[in-house]
């Protein structure tokens, strides 16, 4: 059976969602700060505090009345843009030059889902290993292409992207035609993206070895707290011993009964 939370633990948590800091709350209620960070790791309050979060957003989403969005773009039947292609392609990719500044559209994802990345809860230490493992395989991922980049025959130009534009064309009496199309390559020399990529490298680098010492400091701090934990405790055990005088020693008389 689950040990019942202490009522010093159930008052910091309300604080903690309530937005105070931890160290704040330690004095607030008369207790050291890695006890309260060792209750806000084992009793998940980001977890709490995040379904809370999402509670009150589905109340605030329930109060509002849809409102009707209105449609992007030309009205219909606008013509303007015949013959011209948009400005920037959809799902524009051209931040990912060499591969090396890859990143996550939020537009792709829906309310919920943003709302979960924001709100992400768990345990302080399954966080960082988790992070740290994306750190390794995007420096994995960096290393065999600046190895490629290394290897090339060829130390010139090379092709970094290509653009489409295509182009509605009209003829008489607004008869429409086959799309006109554009090819554009652009090119780079060698030693611009492998530059690009190393930079990065080392900004994934470092990023991961901040999260490799952020792990160490809290093992550490666990295993601190565990032990100052261990030491109350016997303390505690040696202060009711002492009040009740010590154990009295227990004699067990057996009569002899003729016995030999």
């Amino acid at each position: 059976m689950a040990r019942a939370r202490s009522p010093g633990s159930i008052e910091a948590e309300k604080l903690y969602q309530d937005g105070m800091k931890l160290v704040d709350i330690a004095k607030k209620i008369g207790v050291p700060d890695s006890t309260v960070r060792r209750w806000k790791s084992t009793q998940k309050w980001d977890k709490n505090k995040s379904e809370q979060s999402k509670k009150k957003e589905t109340e605030r989403s329930d109060k509002k009345k849809p409102n009707a969005r209105k449609p992007k773009g030309a009205p219909k039947g606008n013509k303007n843009a015949v013959g011209h292609a948009p400005s920037v392609p959809e799902r524009n990719k051209n931040a990912e030059k060499h591969g090396a500044f890859s990143t996550l559209y939020l537009d792709a994802l829906d309310e919920d889902e943003i709302s979960l990345i924001h709100n992400m809860g768990g345990q302080e230490e399954d966080i960082l290993k988790m992070q740290i493992g994306v750190y390794s395989v995007r420096e994995r991922d960096l290393m065999h292409k600046i190895k490629k980049f290394e290897n090339s025959l060829s130390k010139g130009l090379y092709v970094k992207g290509t653009h489409t534009k295509k182009h509605s064309v009209y003829g008489e009496e607004g008869k429409s035609l086959p799309e006109s199309m554009d090819v554009t390559t652009e090119t780079e020399h060698w030693i611009k993206g492998l530059v690009a990529l190393q930079s990065e490298l080392t900004k994934v680098q470092r990023a991961k070895t901040k999260c490799v010492d952020s792990l160490m400091r809290l093992r550490k701090l666990d295993d601190y707290d565990n032990v100052m934990t261990m030491k109350r405790i016997k303390q505690e055990e040696e202060r009711i011993s002492a009040d009740e005088g010590g154990v009295d020693e227990i004699q067990i008389y057996i009569p002899n009964n003729g016995r030999d």
